[in-house]
């Protein structure tokens, strides 16, 4: 797998084996790093600014995480979190199952549901933020 590099310009990761099929996908900022998942289902890129993008093999960003310190961080064995050390030398451990997700996603919408509760019910997939 190779990067390519260029001073403020979106990245690109891809792979040059030629019996595997190509993948690439255009990141935002300059990538320190690029790891599969332990199942090799996900690519995670960090990138400078301490931003971690997962992406699926259909080239999604599946989730992002920011303030990684220096981009560093690690796959549990079992690949359902994310573990890394923020920029205030925190351990944060994250979930990155679809339900992991959901429930971290969900609990980032309860303080826009108080101060929008009319908007509460458009949303039928995070029932406990009500």
């Amino acid at each position: 797998m190779e990067t390519s590099r260029s001073s403020g310009q979106p990245q690109t990761v891809q792979n040059s084996e030629p019996d595997i099929l190509e993948w690439s996908v255009n990141v935002g900022q300059e990538p320190t790093d690029v790891k599969f998942s332990p199942d090799g289902q996900l690519i995670a890129v960090t990138q400078i600014d301490g931003k971690i993008e997962l992406w699926d093999l259909r080239k999604r960003l599946v989730f992002e995480f920011e303030g990684a310190k220096e981009g560093h961080f690690e796959f549990s064995p079992d690949g359902k979190w994310v573990i890394f050390a923020n920029k205030e030398n925190q351990l944060q451990v994250n979930p990155i199952t679809l339900d992991g997700l959901l429930e971290r996603s969900c609990d980032r919408l309860k303080e826009y549901f108080s101060t929008n509760p009319d908007k509460a019910n458009d949303l039928k997939t995070c029932p406990s933020s009500r």
